[in-house]
């Protein structure tokens, strides 16, 4: 029988402003009641609690129904939404498939969904084989009947390729990528070096083909 697997139920997050700020209170207590499982948690809990005492504060002064007032609680309720729902995605991947870890973050878990009985395993008779002539190559193994996808890569020989959870670490000379690959829209990548800028890039496929590379429209810098 296929083990049963939940999620951090981020709509739950899509509720009035007042219980926005209940379930904020909820959540920055129960994940400071997790620190040591939250290691590196992306939105701290001191930015946390200002962003729900100030969305609390708004909905007070927005009571008036002074425009200026209502468009300030607007502002402070997305940057609610997109901060918490930050920690939750994390949380998500931490958490993984733990119902009792995420109802103790504060957080509410889906219903339980199936997933595959078994992990995915090593590649078997992997193997690239050039074209005669051309300058293609065929990349294949046997049917790995657990996956929801296949990623490969081809680098200069001596290339470092490293497995960090769910990261792939490439490291020519001294420089290293990092590739993340998940079955869903988001995900955290872990154990980034700091203070380095880096450029971050994306993409979906399906069995229909690969679409575009996008860049984001910021590079990032990660700090210790």
């Amino acid at each position: 029988m296929a083990k049963l697997k939940v999620r951090v139920a981020l709509a739950g997050l899509n509720v009035t402003p007042p219980n926005k700020v209940k379930k904020g209170k909820k959540i920055i207590v129960g994940i400071t009641t997790n620190a040591t499982k939250l290691p590196h948690l992306p939105i701290a809990v001191l930015v946390l609690t200002d962003r729900n005492n100030n969305l609390d504060d708004c909905i007070q002064e927005a009571t008036s129904g002074d425009h200026a007032a209502v468009a300030a609680m607007n502002t402070s309720e997305k940057l609610w939404l997109s901060d918490f729902k930050e920690n939750g995605n994390y949380i998500d991947i931490v958490a993984n498939g733990n119902k009792a870890l995420i109802l103790s973050t504060g957080y509410d878990a889906t219903p339980e969904e199936s997933v595959a009985k078994l992990p995915v395993v090593g590649l078997t008779n992997f193997r690239a084989v050039p074209f005669p002539t051309g300058t293609s190559v065929a990349l294949e193994s046997d049917v790995q009947h657990n996956a929801a996808g296949y990623f490969f890569t081809i680098v200069p020989k001596n290339t470092l390729v490293q497995q960090v959870g769910n990261m792939i670490h490439i490291t020519i000379g001294t420089t290293t990528i990092y590739i993340t690959m998940d079955t869903h829209y988001h995900t955290t990548a872990l154990g980034l070096p700091p203070v380095e800028l880096l450029s971050v890039y994306g993409a979906a496929f399906n069995l229909k083909g690969v679409g575009p590379i996008t860049k984001t429209g910021n590079d990032i810098s990660v700090q210790q």
